[in-house]
């Protein structure tokens, strides 16, 4: 699922509803991956990324995570686990202006700062 496909998901289960699988469905993907084409989003993406992507696809997930999740003890600690690692990585890559964007971007996904960011355009 993508970010928007969780988030929808969430809010219909937790909303009384129920969502189904057929597995005799044939799934299709028409989008490119975030990673870029035939790629994985992983930790290599922070580094290469577009910005604007990066931006909206941390901050959107902050704020999911930040107001729909129950345990945000847990959360917090493996969100901060992780940050120290990008942190080391980015550093590593010489790329400390997108380690300084994620940081915007969860900090504005925390404060329920959504719409459209100037800096970051689409």
């Amino acid at each position: 699922l993508y970010q928007d496909d969780v988030e929808y998901t969430y809010r219909v289960t937790s909303n009384g509803g129920s969502i189904f699988l057929v597995n005799s469905c044939v799934i299709k993907d028409v989008e490119i991956k975030s990673g870029g084409e035939g790629k994985n989003f992983n930790i290599e993406t922070y580094a290469t990324i577009n910005a604007s992507k990066l931006y909206y696809a941390i901050r959107n997930c902050s704020y999911f995570e930040t107001y729909c999740k129950k345990n945000s003890f847990l959360r917090n600690i493996n969100q901060w686990f992780y940050i120290i690692l990008l942190k080391v990585f980015l550093l590593l890559k010489n790329k400390n202006e997108r380690f300084n964007l994620i940081m915007e971007a969860l900090n504005d996904g925390k404060k329920a700062k959504l719409g459209f960011n100037e800096k970051y355009p689409l």
